[in-house]
């Protein structure tokens, strides 16, 4: 599930593809000085994030340290609150949990500051993922409901979707099968009338696992 939610967030963020061409192409926007901060630091930021965050997290890093340096020194708060979320994704990924959650939780409060609503309703997904990894599903429960609830206020149907079938998740863990089954369909739902192939993929495989766990084969 945790790199189900990730991919969701990402997918509904940008627009890009990791080819060659278009790494290549948001790193020339990056260097070019003409153009705005804010333009320059999400295009490095789409640049780490297609290029290197889920394959070379370890590069990831480095490079984020440009892009965290280049939004402390220009006033780019969104910047600064995305380049944090990395931190902690490879945290998490490392299974450094409680690094994780600091920078998260430090990328939230900023994010909220800056009346980022798209980038608090991910961070609270990924905190809600790094309880449930835990185990900790009151709490998980917790942060997927305020993220569900940030997105319908905001009606982002990709994050909506996303935040229930984290919800679904929790329930499925708890063997609250009908409940679970309630949520995937809800998710499901929106992933066919967004045209969402990869949502629509995810919610049938949650299906197809609740389905096994009920020995209806």
């Amino acid at each position: 599930m945790k790199k189900i939610i990730f991919i969701l967030f990402a997918a509904s963020s940008f627009s890009f593809s990791a080819s060659a061409n278009n790494l290549d192409s948001l790193f020339a926007i990056w260097q070019d000085e003409n153009q705005s901060d804010s333009l320059r630091s999400e295009m490095y930021l789409h640049y780490v994030w297609e290029g290197y965050l889920f394959s070379q997290p370890d590069s990831a890093l480095v490079l984020n340290k440009e892009l965290f340096k280049f939004a402390q020194e220009n006033n780019c708060p969104l910047a600064k609150a995305r380049a944090l979320m990395i931190v902690a994704m490879v945290s998490e990924m490392k299974g450094n949990s409680a690094k994780a959650l600091s920078y998260y939780k430090r990328s939230l409060k900023l994010s909220e500051e800056n009346n980022d609503q798209f980038g608090v309703g991910g961070v609270l997904i990924n905190i809600g993922i790094l309880y449930s990894s835990q185990g900790k599903n009151a709490e998980a429960l917790d942060y997927y409901l305020r993220s569900l609830a940030l997105c319908k206020k905001t009606n982002d149907q990709y994050g909506i979707a996303g935040a229930l079938m984290s919800i679904g998740g929790v329930y499925s863990a708890q063997r609250q099968y009908n409940k679970a089954l309630d949520y995937f369909k809800r998710s499901l739902k929106i992933c066919v009338e967004e045209g969402d192939k990869y949502g629509v993929a995810t919610s049938l495989v949650s299906f197809c696992n609740i389905y096994s766990e009920q020995k209806k084969n």
